[in-house]
This record gives structure tokens, sequence and C-alpha cells, in this order.
């Protein structure tokens, strides 16, 4: 999925893994923390639409659709710097500093969130 510089994804996703209480009990299956969107009250986040996201306008998260398979129940079970999906939902106009801060935020996120 290559995303435009100005899609509502690319805005959720900055929002989200900038701000935000870090152990929030809506930190989404591949870690950023929902309750930090501005349009979380919309929504709900991903867990509770089932990966159906409102930027994704009724489509499913294929990130949410791939984690809910497997046992871990989010993206931390898996080596998300080499996950082709994962890395499918990079922002084009973040630098390479930008992207890897951005996944080191998620990946925090996920560990300090393991039930």
């Amino acid at each position: 999925m290559i995303l435009s510089q100005n899609s509502s994804f690319d805005i959720v996703t900055r929002i989200q893994t900038v701000g935000g209480d870090r152990t929030s009990k809506f930190i989404s299956m591949c870690g950023a923390d929902c309750s930090a969107c501005k349009s979380f009250k919309k929504c709900g986040g991903c867990k509770n639409a089932k990966g159906k996201v409102f930027y994704l306008e009724g489509n499913t998260c294929p990130l949410y659709e791939c984690a809910a398979k497997k046992p871990c129940k989010n993206c931390g079970g898996c080596d998300i710097k080499q996950c082709k999906k994962f890395i499918s939902y990079k922002d084009p106009s973040m630098s390479e500093e930008e992207y890897e801060k951005w996944v080191d935020i998620k990946i925090d996120n996920l560990k300090k969130n393991r039930k």
C-alpha cells in the first residue's frame, strides 16, 4: 500500500505514535496508540473496530487481519522491521530516520502492552 503524503492514515499515524500514553489499553495491533488519535471517538480504535478503522473506508486493515491470526494477537510477535505488510504502511513523506523512530515507538508500545 503506497500512501499519499496527505492521506488520513499518514496524519493519524503521526498523531498516534508521537503523543499519547504508551501504556494505554488502546494500543492497536501494530503498536499505534489509538487513544492519542483525534478520530479515536469516531472509530474506537482498531481492536474495537475489528480492524475496520475509519481511514480504510470499510475495509479491514491487513495488519489487523494478519495479527488476529497469530498466537500473540498483535505485531509484537513478529519482526516488524522485516514485515512486508508493516513496511507497506510507511508514510512516503517520512525520512528513513523518521521511519525508524516511528517503528521503534510502535515496538516499544507493543512491548509495554504485552498481555
